[in-house]
């Protein structure tokens, strides 16, 4: 399956009179759920669905134990985690530097060879059927542009909405809330991830939109 994709502009060039350049963008096609994967590995082996939720559990609490240890974690075949921490700039590389300044920022991921060439091989790309937004568009473009977002997805995150729609993440967030306030679109997925899928009444034409 064509994974979608749609064209964005580069940021404004710092050169007066330069060209304005473009780049591809890939197009979340929707969330792999534990519930999806859970039912791969159970069919793919002889695991019970409560014996992969137990061991992607205990796999998930090993990461942390081993991350919290300033570890490297490596699982064969797919690749590494490490913590990134966040510092402020730094004049010297005085001893006596005080670590609490330091926090842990985020997880890193190096996948291995082996599945960064399998994951890229064969893929092909089709870019999405409806027009980016533009500032210029209306209310009733954008209704009807968020009405063809979730045709193409069956989930689709915050983010991911607030990159096809080209609005910030605070805008994209406060439509999103409208929509579910107004039963047009419902929350779904894991806790705080911000996963939304639409209800049978966002494509009622009967159903007035006002963003």
């Amino acid at each position: 399956m064509p994974i979608k994709f749609d064209i964005y502009p580069n940021p404004t060039p710092k050169k007066e009179g330069s060209k304005q350049m473009y780049h591809a963008r890939v197009i979340a096609g929707g969330v792999a759920s534990e519930k999806t994967i859970t039912s791969e590995i159970n069919k793919a082996s002889s695991l019970t669905p409560g014996d992969v939720m137990a061991v992607l559990t205990e796999l998930r609490s090993s990461i942390i134990t081993h991350l919290h240890d300033g570890k490297r974690v490596h699982l064969p075949g797919i690749g590494y985690f490490e913590l990134a921490i966040e510092s402020p700039q730094i004049e010297s590389d005085e001893p006596n530097f005080p670590s609490k300044r330091l926090k842990a920022k985020t997880i890193k991921f190096q996948p291995e060879k082996a599945m960064k060439l399998d994951a890229c091989a064969g893929v092909t790309f089709e870019r999405v059927n409806y027009l980016k937004h533009s500032a210029n568009h209306s209310v009733t473009e954008d209704v009807a542009q968020i009405r063809n977002i979730f045709k193409d997805h069956e989930i689709i995150s915050s983010k991911g909405f607030a990159d096809l729609m080209d609005y910030s993440q605070s805008k994209a967030y406060r439509i999103l809330r409208k929509l579910r306030d107004e039963n047009l679109v419902e929350e779904c997925g894991f806790k705080n991830l911000n996963l939304y899928k639409a209800t049978p009444q966002l494509y009622d034409s009967k159903v007035k939109i006002e963003l």
